[in-house]
């Protein structure tokens, strides 16, 4: 089989799974036009639809799940009414974008593109007269299994799936990798942004088998989202891949700063306001090791290197020929490799979105920090000199002879600098 064939299969699995929610969602909307979880669904499913379509270069798909996911996206901030006309929109453009991903994975290119109209502003006479700015919040879910549970991990992954179902799924504790490896006791909390109402995302996680009890809470971050400056869709695709594209130029620097194969897994891109880092990292209350570079030049601002103080120690066991659990302190040795670690990363980072956009951007040494995230974060924006209203932020888990680490890198550019950036990425 060939590469490009073994990639259709993947899609055209995952592409019927998508599909297969954006098809349920709408039967449930069906029933229930408010029901959040299901306009949720939908978005999620259009969502990823193009994303993969994007990556794959079919251009017809992406575009179609795109218009849908722009159409969803106004009814899940409650700008529209999900009136039957809108379900009915949404539903020829759902099964024409079925049809188009068969003709896409067949080679088929003369496949006709029906004319759905699904732009937000042809059901503005339907805008809701209660419906006020974008509620979609920060919350915590909180999570014990029962104590007699044998599959943790495989709990938690459902838990998260159905809530991921529910808004966008921002963060966990204990981190991806430590719930994986079942490195934890009975409790885990999962951090998302959604327009659920709290008794809802606890009724989405006690209805997870095993799950023994389940509380939401509201999360209170230092500004409300309201004054930060509006970031289009097509701004925060453009931040995000700025990210995506940082840290994979970061991982290859890393590799060759220890010597060893650096495995990178998928990153997870989220872009946030800044005062959110500490929750999109999932460890807002941990202690944590960080380095931070300020940026200057066209682009300023910072990057933030974070990683739990375990991964930090296992890689220092890693660089030295040592068994994992060997080091259980941090010392000056230990901080040294944190900053010769953090300076690569951040050099490797600004080198690729410099050339990306052709923008001089200078780095200065990285400083050390132990912290909690929220703590490390309020310094770095004290040190930049303009405000830092958004962030990329890329969480990915790094394998080294084996050993998985959750870290993140979080790219703080100042106002100033990402209206530059804005600039010649043309968005």
């Amino acid at each position: 089989m060939s590469e490009h064939a073994a990639y259709d299969q993947v899609f055209a699995e995952e592409s019927g799974e998508f599909l297969a929610m954006v098809f349920d969602g709408l039967r449930g909307l069906e029933r229930d036009p408010e029901d959040v979880t299901q306009i949720e669904a939908v978005f999620r499913g259009a969502h990823s639809l193009k994303g993969m379509s994007a990556a794959m270069g079919y251009v017809r798909s992406a575009d179609l799940a795109g218009r849908m996911e722009d159409l969803m996206g106004h009814a899940r901030d409650r700008r529209i009414r999900l009136t039957p006309e809108v379900l009915v929109a949404i539903g020829r453009a759902a099964s024409a974008l079925e049809r188009l991903v068969e003709a896409d994975i067949a080679g088929d290119t003369t496949a006709e593109v029906p004319s759905i109209d699904l732009d937000p502003g042809a059901f503005g006479a339907r805008l809701s007269p209660a419906a006020g700015p974008d509620e979609r919040r920060l919350v915590r879910v909180s999570v014990t299994l029962a104590e007699e549970c044998s599959l943790k991990a495989v709990r938690a992954h459902v838990v998260i799936k159905r809530l991921s179902l529910m808004g966008e799924v921002t963060g966990s504790e204990p981190t991806a990798t430590h719930l994986h490896e079942e490195r934890f006791d009975r409790t885990f909390a999962v951090t998302l942004r959604t327009g659920a109402s709290l008794e809802d995302l606890v009724a989405a996680a006690t209805n997870v088998v095993e799950v023994e009890e389940a509380s939401a809470e509201q999360l209170v971050v230092c500004e409300p989202e309201s004054v930060l400056p509006t970031l289009s869709e097509m701004r925060k695709d453009a931040l995000g891949e700025v990210g995506n594209i940082g840290a994979g130029h970061a991982a290859t620097a890393l590799s060759g700063l220890l010597g060893k194969r650096v495995a990178l897994s998928q990153p997870e891109l989220l872009v946030v306001p800044a005062t959110e880092v500490p929750y999109a990292f999932g460890l807002e209350n941990t202690l944590v090791a960080a380095t931070f570079a300020h940026l200057s030049g066209s682009v300023g601002g910072g990057i933030l290197a974070i990683a739990t103080c375990e991964a930090l120690l296992n890689l220092v066991d890693l660089t030295n020929g040592r068994p994992t659990d060997t080091t259980s302190a941090l010392g000056p040795a230990e901080e040294e490799l944190a900053l010769k670690v953090g300076t690569a990363l951040a050099d490797a980072y600004v080198d690729a979105v410099s050339h990306l956009t052709g923008l001089p951007i200078d780095v200065s040494l990285s400083r050390f920090h132990l912290d909690r995230v929220s703590a490390i974060l309020e310094q770095a924006r004290a040190d930049i000199a303009h405000d830092v209203p958004w962030a990329a932020f890329v969480r990915t888990t790094l394998s080294i002879e084996g050993q998985a680490m959750d870290v993140a890198l979080v790219f703080i550019p100042d106002v100033v600098g990402l209206a530059a950036l804005f600039d010649r990425l043309g968005v």
